[in-house]
């Protein structure tokens, strides 16, 4: 295959065939335009791309090509979309600018800093929704703490079990936010096998995190 079949072959794959791949560009449509711009950017070698909103104003058909090109590039993306259906297609990792974080258990200031998930958008949406469930449970822990048991063996059990796991807590609290100050840490802003490993310990002990506020909440 000569280097015009090669062209049109790859040009096709954006939706440019026959005679549209002589056309100037300034009679080129919206979505057109952005096809050939990412077409551009995706032939030349690159480990990173940064991408603003590259779905606006785009037609379904250009929209899904831009999505099954951009799924085929085996670099890193770097995307700012307000696109749901995109960030949830492309993205493993969702940063939150200006986000609000928690430090031992109270959340800080908006604004503050980047919050990170390790997961798409849904994922992101998911993990939000969780942090209000868990503030809610634990001021449902503090209005039953002072709740009496009648049966003084069980109760003495159920409090010694309670100073256990809320001295857990406060440990894995403390682990998270050596996490989070770590993930913020610009020494390894560029370092993503660092991060990924970091974003994967932080899942691995908010899990456990959960685990023992949902035995701590049935102890109640």
């Amino acid at each position: 295959m000569n280097q015009e079949s090669e062209l049109r072959s790859y040009l096709g794959s954006f939706l440019f065939s026959g005679d549209s791949v002589d056309k100037r560009v300034k009679v080129l449509s919206g979505g057109e335009k952005s096809r050939l711009a990412l077409a551009k950017m995706l032939i030349q070698p690159a480990n990173l791309l940064l991408l603003d909103e590259p779905t606006n104003h785009l037609d379904m058909i250009s929209r899904d090509v831009v999505e099954a090109a951009l799924k085929n590039y085996t670099g890193t993306i770097v995307c700012i979309s307000h696109d749901r259906h995109f960030l949830n297609e492309l993205t493993n990792i969702t940063y939150e600018i200006g986000g609000m974080l928690e430090h031992s258990g109270n959340p800080a200031e908006s604004g503050s800093g980047v919050v990170t998930y390790a997961g798409n958008y849904d994922y992101y949406i998911w993990k939000k929704e969780s942090r209000v469930d868990k503030n809610s449970t634990t001021e449902r822990i503090k209005k039953t703490a002072t709740k009496n048991k009648s049966n003084y063996k069980e109760q003495k059990r159920i409090s010694n079990r309670t100073r256990v796991l809320k001295r857990k807590l406060e440990e894995t609290e403390e682990i998270l936010e050596n996490i989070k100050i770590e993930l913020l840490n610009p020494e390894i802003a560029s370092d993503f096998e660092k991060i990924q490993k970091l974003l994967e310990e932080e899942k691995r002990v908010e899990e456990s995190y959960f685990t023992l506020l949902e035995e701590l909440e049935g102890l109640q």
